[in-house]
């Protein structure tokens, strides 16, 4: 019964061959699926390996960007919003330094014009204060 066995079949020895073939191409398709790369080693091809480990590399350094452009936006609009409130305030205190050049009112309405152009200008003060 030698000739019946494994080892001296030659059909026997071709096919194995060819399953195992198979065997390792479908473990690297299946290793391909199941990363989401085409070329998920060194083994699998080394020049592309290479190359797709820097565009990952690239896009990491581009999240990494994206990210703190988030957080430059944030701050950017919390300081339009801040400078809008100050540019109101400020628009306030224009008119009412512009009541207090009226030669027509009289000391008590000063006095309160005084009070609200020093009241707006703390504001402005401690808006510009809060914003550091």
């Amino acid at each position: 019964m030698p000739f019946n066995s494994v080892n001296t079949n030659r059909q026997a020895v071709f096919a194995l061959q060819t399953l195992n073939t198979t065997n390792y191409e479908l473990g690297t398709v299946q290793k391909r699926v199941s990363t989401g790369f085409r070329v998920v080693d060194a083994r699998d091809d080394g020049g592309a390996f290479a190359v797709a480990q820097a565009v990952r590399s690239d896009v990491a350094g581009v999240t990494a960007v994206n990210e703190q452009l988030g957080g430059v936006k944030g701050v950017m609009q919390t300081t339009f919003a801040a400078l809008t409130v100050v540019s109101d305030t400020m628009r306030q205190a224009r008119a009412t330094l512009t009541r207090l050049a009226d030669g027509a009112i009289d000391a008590s309405q000063r006095a309160q014009y005084v009070e609200q152009y020093n009241l707006l200008s703390q504001q402005i003060f401690d808006f510009i204060t809060d914003s550091k």
